[in-house]
């Protein structure tokens, strides 16, 4: 069993379009990596709530200066 659009677009209202855009490969991951309902899916989808001001960014943001590792990361967006 996996989250519905409509509880995500609750869980994050400010995300509007990008829930819907989001929804497959986040119902997916979440479905891949055992995350179903209960404290596990709370904690998991308040810290990507936090973390992507609701699904804002979804690349990592880095002040001013990035040190050397940082440089060899890598990710792919989903726009």
């Amino acid at each position: 069993m996996t989250i519905a659009l409509m509880q995500l677009q609750l869980i994050m209202p400010k995300a509007g379009a990008r829930a819907l855009q989001a929804y497959p490969f986040l119902a997916d991951a979440m479905e891949e990596h055992d995350i179903g309902f209960g404290p596990r899916a709370a904690g998991f989808l308040a810290t990507l709530a936090a973390e992507s001001e609701e699904l804002l960014y979804v690349a990592e943001l880095w002040g001013p200066e990035q040190v050397p590792v940082q440089k060899t990361y890598s990710y792919r967006d989903w726009e």
